[in-house]
């Protein structure tokens, strides 16, 4: 039986493909992966821009063409935060079903979350420890709170980075009254879900998403790591993480792809994505950000995309 899966982000759309063998066991077939940016501007606007729902839907398309030729016999949908905030998003959908044949199921930011830890959970064996597992989106922040048995908090916070990209405006380099109002912010919208998990405690931190991937992979280098062909359980110390924030906060646009690791699709945004998760504010002991890249899960579907995890030694 193959399988597919598909999740309409808000940074980018998803697809991969996997022949099952067993209940747990699958081999990946094709992969497929579009930063088309369907949540660009909807944050300030409500709305889906022409360019971004034509876009999603030539992607989609594109997807379903090629599972059809894989001879997949199921593809499972999902979308996300931009869907959820447009006022078009419903209109985006209807066009999904009439051209495609595709019904895409808008998943809560909660239901986000439990999925996202369910993917986690199924990918690391997390013993008898306690897990914090933060994904940085384009729409929104997921933090959830877990061990190998139970999802003990969750929450969706409304901190991704297209969201902030659009509540600041400014994709250029940030002074420090800015940086001051970005982590203001921040904290008052985290600080209710930050106390939570200080009191609930955790053993360590697992990151997910390609902006977390991005970040660990440019702080790795640029403190004198040598050349990765993935970033797949490499440690950075979080003083250089906090550095690369600080330096892309002061760097232009069109200057961050000089920090490789960082793609020209990202430099839009990825500048103030490094404020969060604040380790200071979780009160991590130690200062190490491992960094790893998995396969073959994404956003808990069971079947997976690529999703890139950090680890946080606390």
């Amino acid at each position: 039986m193959k399988l597919a899966a598909s999740d309409i982000g808000t940074n980018s759309i998803h697809m991969i493909i996997v022949e099952v063998l067993s209940q747990r066991n699958f081999d990946v077939i094709e992969r497929e992966k579009e930063m088309v940016k369907l949540g660009a501007g909807v944050f300030a606007t409500h709305r889906l821009s022409d360019r971004a729902f034509d876009k999603g839907l030539e992607v989609i398309q594109r997807y379903v063409r090629l599972a059809e030729q894989v001879g997949v016999d199921e593809i499972i949908t999902a979308a996300t935060s931009a869907i959820r905030e447009a006022q078009n998003g419903e209109a985006f959908l209807r066009q999904v079903v009439r051209q495609t044949g595709l019904a895409p199921k808008i998943i809560s930011g909660r239901e986000e979350a439990r999925l996202i830890f369910l993917a986690v959970r199924n990918s690391i064996a997390l013993e008898d420890e306690t897990a914090l597992v933060f994904d940085i989106g384009g729409g929104s922040t997921e933090a959830v709170v877990g061990d190998r048995r139970n999802l003990l908090f969750s929450d969706s916070l409304p901190l991704g980075v297209l969201h902030l990209l659009d509540m600041f405006e400014d994709q250029g380099s940030v002074g420090r009254e800015g940086r001051h109002v970005l982590e203001a912010h921040i904290e008052f919208v985290a600080r209710q879900a930050i106390d939570q998990i200080r009191a609930m405690g955790f053993d360590r931190v697992i990151g997910t998403s390609g902006t977390i991937r991005s970040l660990g992979e440019a702080a790795y280098l640029e403190a004198g790591g040598d050349d990765l062909q993935s970033v797949n359980a490499e440690t950075v110390r979080l003083k250089d993480l906090k550095h690369l924030t600080d330096e892309l906060l002061e760097t232009k646009v069109a200057k961050r792809t000089k920090y490789e690791g960082i793609s020209d699709k990202r430099t839009d945004a990825i500048h103030r994505s490094g404020k969060m998760p604040d380790p200071q504010e979780l009160h991590l002991k130690k200062s190490t950000f491992l960094s790893q890249d998995w396969s073959f899960l994404h956003h808990g579907f069971g079947v997976g995309q690529r999703v890139r995890i950090a680890h946080i030694n606390p």
